[in-house]
């Protein structure tokens, strides 16, 4: 990622200073420049169209920081299911490049290190976005594992702050039907191993337990501790991944500690979470992987009242 979004911050801000009608920004890990997706993404000749955002079908054991987080609590929050919303490449109009490159670029500097804050000011501004299905991703070179840590903690905090800035947007909007998107075709089966990833799970929640019990209500926490230490192997169920995730969200915006320590924290627990979807869904077709992430959106859209409610004030603990 652009270290404090600082590249495609000066890339909108001169499309503004130079009137363009469109700016594209293309991925640099991509493997697919072409000029038709090039011409894709710069298709804004609608006056209603303001940010043209990449759709791809994902594999299993792909761009699960997208499926199992980025994507469901973006439409859990903002009511609208953007299937890309760190958006590695997108097109926007001149109208909403100017609204882009007139934001203040204060305040907290992890919110600008993904390109989250760009979707999050579309969605909680009167912007028209539309999806481009562009058939599956696929990057120059596959990120390397060691660094997942730092890679969430970019990706959660600029999700986490761009939700916090724009909070008196979408507490007063009302969830918005999303059409669904067209088939994009196949993809390549997953044969990523699985099981490493909730060997540790019990003893993260051990080892954290007093950082945890900080940020999550007591319920929640209970129902963390019952499902890492089940006896036939602890596995993080997407209901209590949907609390999970809704409730650090919350400590981050009360700002229950450090939040890079809240992020932090979040880490092993999503690891449990990303094992436990690959048990379920290693094998499955496509299909069922994208009505899988649907049914998580949904899951997402349903606790979106309790943030709400809980924004204002910090949940005694």
């Amino acid at each position: 990622y652009d270290t404090g979004g600082a590249a495609v911050r000066l890339i909108l801000a001169a499309a503004d200073l130079l009137q363009a009608s469109a700016v594209v920004v293309l991925d640099p890990g991509s493997g697919d420049f072409t000029p038709d997706r090039v011409a894709r993404l710069a298709t804004l000749q609608d006056p209603s169209s303001d940010l043209l955002a990449p759709a791809h079908p994902r594999p299993p054991n792909a761009g699960l920081l997208v499926t199992q987080l980025a994507r469901p609590l973006t439409c859990g929050i903002y009511g609208r299911d953007l299937r890309e919303p760190l958006l590695p490449e997108f097109g926007a109009s001149a109208r909403f490049t100017a609204h882009c490159a007139q934001l203040d670029f204060g305040g907290d500097r992890g919110r600008w290190t993904t390109h989250y804050w760009i979707a999050a000011e579309a969605l909680a501004g009167q912007f028209t976005i539309k999806q481009v299905p562009l058939g599956p991703r696929r990057t120059a070179a596959p990120p390397a594992q060691a660094g997942l840590p730092t890679m969430l903690q970019q990706v959660v905090t600029s999700i986490f702050a761009s939700i916090e800035a724009t909070s008196g947007a979408w507490h007063a909007r009302p969830a918005i039907a999303e059409e669904p998107l067209p088939e994009a075709g196949d993809v390549p089966p997953a044969t990523t191993a699985t099981t490493a990833l909730l060997e540790t799970f019990a003893s993260d929640v051990r080892n954290l337990y007093e950082i945890i019990r900080r940020i999550l209500s007591a319920d929640t926490h209970l129902a963390l501790q019952a499902a890492a230490g089940h006896a036939s192997g602890g596995r993080l169920p997407a209901a209590l991944w949907v609390d999970l995730v809704g409730e650090f969200l919350l400590a981050y915006h009360h700002r229950v500690m450090l939040p890079e320590h809240i992020v932090q924290a979040l880490l092993p627990l999503y690891i449990a979470r990303t094992g436990t979807f690959l048990l379920e869904h290693a094998a499955s077709p496509p299909v069922r992987v994208e009505a899988a992430v649907q049914e998580l959106c949904g899951m997402f859209e349903l606790i979106r009242p309790r943030i709400i409610e809980r924004w204002a004030e910090p949940a005694v603990r």
